[in-house]
């Protein structure tokens, strides 16, 4: 086997720096911030000196903490369960769950919208995450559903294919000697390879050397 894609080494390498940035913001980020703000305790001072706490549960927390666990644990898939599959996974498997955090960030962003925060670390957070899960998808549209669906049809993206690391580009970059059917194992090969030029000839020099013979 032979590499025939000189720039396989660097898709591995942009591949796990954008999954890395994905782990950290806003996926790790968002969870952690969410939790530490997931109550709010306000106080209520009153004409002595004493003062009245009241706890609440903060909405806008409970939407970062649903969205990015959501989304770390699609992205602890993809880095590390996904390698112990040798990196095959269907194409469907990573478009939707990019799709479903995509659309997750531009509701939280409108979510936030509506309660009149138009600025902060939230609404930075879900800017982020659109622009970042679009890019995904972006990619993984360019350099796998769309060479897919040509070649096999909708049925392709729900078929197992080869990723690199990180699976954003489809493993090219190995040209295999056989032809595997399905991803079943089965091998195909030719049983009447084609033959030379030379090789013709040969043959047929001895088919007459041996019509020769069976004359005399």
């Amino acid at each position: 086997m032979s590499s025939t894609d000189p720039t396989r080494t660097a898709k591995r390498i942009a591949s796990f720096l954008f999954r890395l940035e994905q782990l950290a913001w806003p996926s790790i980020t968002g969870l952690v911030l969410g939790g530490i703000s997931l109550y709010y305790t306000d106080y209520y001072y009153s004409y002595y000196y004493w003062y009245y706490s009241y706890s609440y549960t903060n909405p806008v927390a409970i939407f970062m903490v649903v969205l990015y666990a959501l989304t770390l644990a699609y992205l602890v898939f993809i880095v590390a369960v996904v390698p112990l599959l040798k990196n095959r996974i269907c194409v469907a498997a990573i478009f939707i769950p990019e799709f479903l955090m995509f659309v997750g960030n531009i509701s939280f962003a409108g979510y936030l919208g509506s309660l009149g925060l138009s600025y902060g670390l939230g609404v930075v957070m879900a800017v982020t995450g659109i622009v970042i899960h679009f890019v995904a998808m972006v990619l993984v549209t360019i350099t796998a559903v769309i060479p897919i669906c040509k070649e096999s049809g909708a049925a392709g993206l729900f078929r197992r294919e080869e990723f690199l690391f990180g699976c954003l580009f489809l493993d090219q970059g190995v040209s295999k000697a056989v032809k595997y059917e399905n991803n079943s194992g089965v091998v195909q090969c030719n049983p009447n390879p084609p033959q030379t030029q030379q090789g013709v000839q040969s043959t047929h020099n001895a088919d007459t050397h041996e019509m020769k013979e069976s004359v005399y």
